[in-house]
């Protein structure tokens, strides 16, 4: 078989390859190069095919990043894969922390795949986040839009939507809960190729944890999940206060009861009243009228 296809290259000049014995698979690399955000580390997988005649003890990555020396490594190898029970002996290799594009192939027995190459990306991350809230009707208050700085106060029953910023086109935030374990599944807020992202929530009823994260247009997810808390604080009770004036606690029956005092409340006071009772009698409600 070597002679025919020596013959076939030296004397007909074919383009044919020698036979080899052995087959590299490089897991991920089908169109011979990879994204990987910038600062990250990038795991390469590399697997001998057992059914060739030749599978290889070790496999050699040669590399080079952009202003480096062209450098080589010996790959790990991941157990010890049985010809006619594993179908592949897997050998990797980590490049830590890559920072530049690294050009690079891989070497192991007379096998030989060039022309890889990882290409740095910067990773997504949210410029800018801000919360549009519609408060309750009761409150009678207009909506607001807040910038997004640490523990947010939001009044309990406000409708919020989450408007973000990223720095890069995205395809989508995912948003999920970090305190309800029934949403573990994440939310996709869509960005369909922009740079911003709306997810609106449902009214306010507890204090609430989001975690965000951001899948980019080059397959790249965000780092740790920028985390947005939501405090949702109560309405108190109206709390009055009020006294006598100019009067003590015996009068007679003709007396006036002058009172004065004052009522406060978070977001305001609907309605007034006092409640009179006369001995026995039922209560009666009487308006309060502020001047």
């Amino acid at each position: 078989v070597v002679l025919e296809v020596w013959s076939r290259r030296v004397v007909a000049l074919a383009d044919e390859p020698w036979p080899r014995r052995t087959r590299l698979v490089v897991v991920g690399f089908d169109g011979g190069a990879v994204k990987a955000a910038r600062g990250a580390d990038v795991e390469l997988l590399v697997r001998a095919d057992t059914r060739m005649p030749l599978t290889p003890d070790t496999v050699e990555v040669r590399y080079r990043a952009e202003g480096d020396w062209r450098r080589r490594a010996v790959m790990t190898r991941e157990g010890n894969a049985v010809a006619g029970r594993d179908a592949y002996q897997e050998f990797s290799h980590v490049f830590r922390g890559v920072l530049a594009p690294i050009e690079f192939e891989v070497v192991g027995g007379d096998a030989r795949v060039s022309g890889l190459r990882i290409e740095v990306v910067e990773p997504p991350m949210i410029e800018h986040m801000a919360l549009r809230c519609e408060y309750p009707a009761y409150m009678a208050r207009p909506a607001r839009t807040l910038s997004v700085a640490g523990l947010m106060q939001i009044p309990r029953g406000t409708r919020v939507t989450l408007e973000g910023r990223a720095n890069k086109p995205c395809v989508h935030a995912l948003i999920r809960s970090a305190l309800d374990d029934q949403a573990a599944a994440p939310i996709e807020a869509p960005a369909a190729g922009t740079v911003s992202f709306r997810y609106t929530m449902p009214p306010l009823e507890k204090d609430e944890t989001l975690l965000v994260e951001l899948l980019d247009t080059d397959g790249i997810r965000s780092g740790e999940p920028v985390r947005l808390a939501l405090v949702a604080t109560a309405d108190e009770a109206p709390t009055p206060a009020v006294r006598w004036a100019g009067i003590g606690t015996a009068v007679t029956p003709q007396a006036r009861l002058p009172m004065v005092g004052r009522i406060t409340d978070d977001y305001g006071i609907a309605r007034a009243w006092f409640e009179v009772v006369v001995d026995a009698a039922a209560p009666r409600e009487e308006e309060l009228f502020a001047p």
